[in-house]
């Protein structure tokens, strides 16, 4: 019982088809919860838990926040940043909400993922892609 959560990547391909992948999977990383539900979803309902539609400006936005987190060496200006940026959530078996040393390797984690998935879909927006027009993600969750 936990917190799990996918990012999905939706291809609208150019032969005006679709595709749909799994690209990430996190558990209890309620801080990435917190981001997509409450920053990018206009209204999320917890209830539901339902499906959240992000953009790749959305993943460049969360990577910004965890650069400006990781770069700040001075650990409780660190902390407050954090707190700021991406700060975590409770909830039902959501995880630890400590600013401890899980919580800033889940950054450095995360961080190595975003950089990879922006570098693919900025290649795409750059229309350097044969096969693939344009991409959306999908964050979804259950608990």
């Amino acid at each position: 019982m936990g917190l799990d959560q996918w990012l999905h990547r939706k291809e609208f391909l150019k032969n005006k088809t679709e595709r749909t992948q799994e690209i990430q999977y996190w558990r209890k990383e309620n801080h990435i919860h917190k981001y997509f539900t409450d920053f990018i979803a206009e209204y999320y309902d917890h209830s539901s838990q339902e499906d959240v539609i992000a953009t790749v400006d959305d993943l460049k936005a969360l990577l910004y926040n965890v650069n400006q987190i990781l770069s700040e060496h001075d650990t409780d200006k660190q902390q407050v940043l954090a707190e700021g940026l991406l700060p975590t959530q409770q909830g039902f078996f959501f995880g630890g909400t400590d600013y401890d040393e899980y919580y800033f390797e889940s950054l450095v984690q995360l961080k190595s993922f975003l950089v990879s998935e922006i570098s693919y879909a900025d290649k795409i927006e750059e229309g350097l892609d044969d096969e693939v027009d344009s991409v959306q993600y999908i964050y979804a969750c259950w608990w």
